[in-house]
C-alpha cells in the first residue's frame, strides 16, 4: 500500500496507524479524540479551500475553525458538474485512480493519492479488527 523507499510516507501511515488505534481500542481520552478530529478537519478544509477551486468557492465564509455543521454538503452531480475544480491535485499526482460503477448517473473519478489510500485502508483495517479477530488463525 506504500510505495517502497518513501521514508515521510512511512513516518506518516504510522503516525496515522498508531492514532487510529489508541482512537479504535479506546484508548484514546474523548478530549483527545475531539482534539484530533478538530485539527484533521480543520487541516482538511484549510487545505482544500487551498488548493481546490471548487472548495474555494463551495466554502467560501466558511473558516477552518468552523463547527463541522456549518460545513456545506458536497453531492454526486457538484463533483460530476465541476470534475476539472474539484480535484486538489493535478492527475499525475494520483497513486490509484479509479471510478465509480456509475449506478446514479456518470461514472465519478475518484483518483487517490498515496496517503488517501494509506489513510483509508488503515481506517478500515481499525474499524474492521474485532470483527476479524473473531475468526482466529487459519491452518
Amino acid at each position: 500500500m506504500i510505495p517502497l523507499g518513501n521514508a515521510d510516507l512511512w513516518e506518516a501511515a504510522n503516525e496515522f496507524a498508531a492514532a487510529q488505534k489508541l482512537q479504535w481500542s479506546g484508548e484514546m481520552s474523548a478530549e483527545a479524540l475531539d482534539a484530533w478530529q478538530a485539527t484533521n478537519l480543520q487541516q482538511t478544509i484549510e487545505y482544500c479551500q487551498d488548493k481546490s477551486p471548487f472548495y474555494q468557492r463551495h466554502l467560501a465564509g466558511l473558516k477552518a475553525t468552523s463547527p463541522i455543521d456549518a460545513l456545506p454538503f458536497t453531492v454526486k452531480d457538484d463533483l460530476r458538474q465541476h470534475l476539472d475544480d474539484v480535484a486538489s491535485l493535478s492527475l499525475d499526482h494520483a497513486w490509484v485512480y479509479y471510478e465509480t460503477t456509475g449506478t446514479t448517473g456518470v461514472s465519478t473519478p475518484c483518483p487517490r493519492t498515496a496517503e488517501d489510500s494509506i489513510r483509508t485502508g488503515v481506517a478500515l483495517c481499525e474499524g474492521y479488527r474485532d470483527l476479524l479477530n473473531g475468526h482466529g488463525e487459519r491452518d
